[in-house]
């Protein structure tokens, strides 16, 4: 969110989602795993329940991780598991739909998993984070036209969370969970 995974690659605390702070060589026990591929046990299935169709695109593989960390199991890497994974497939055709729809996602999370004075932190915290990225984005298109490739779509994504954490356009936060329209939207917009 604040790219400090980017400034920090090593760090356990601020390694993210990609654990860039292990060599990935190693069994080893996870926080969360990405979605492209698992391997469950039918027991842990069976006591934690399948993916929440709430999230269906984004945030499901977050979500599953807690829970059966909740449920008493172990959510494990294994290296020498592969899998490719094309990712950006589905939001290819409508990327800025799909990035609110990430943070969509992402909020349903927080909903799901946090008290309200978490949520409402992680909310200031995500649109702080936006508005900084839109700001920085927008003096480099503005003033160094040679790197701005790409900085517009970047730019119109932000902009785009932005306008649905103020409600703007009917995408008011909070009326009800992320559903699975997120992929139609992506995939024909």
């Amino acid at each position: 969110m604040l790219a400090l995974d980017t400034l920090f690659p090593r760090s356990a605390t601020f390694a993210g989602s990609v654990m860039g702070n292990w060599a990935h060589d190693s069994v080893r026990s996870v926080d969360m795993l990405s979605g492209c591929f698992g391997v469950v046990r039918r027991e842990a299935l069976d006591q934690v329940g399948l993916l929440d169709e709430d999230f269906f695109m984004y945030g499901e593989d977050c979500d599953w991780s807690k829970r059966f960390h909740a449920g008493g199991w172990d959510v494990v890497y294994f290296p020498e598991a592969e899998a490719v994974h094309y990712g950006g497939g589905s939001s290819d055709n409508a990327p800025t739909r799909c990035f609110v729809d990430l943070n969509r996602a992402n909020h349903h999370y927080w909903e799901k998993h946090h008290n309200k004075l978490a949520q409402k932190m992680n909310l200031v915290m995500v649109f702080v984070a936006h508005l900084l990225r839109l700001a920085v984005k927008l003096v480099v298109y503005t003033f160094v036209p040679s790197k701005g490739s790409g900085m517009r779509r970047q730019m119109e994504n932000h902009l785009a969370v932005i306008k649905w954490m103020v409600g703007w356009k009917g995408l008011k936060m909070g009326e009800g969970a992320y559903n699975r329209e997120g992929l139609r939207r992506c995939d024909h917009e």
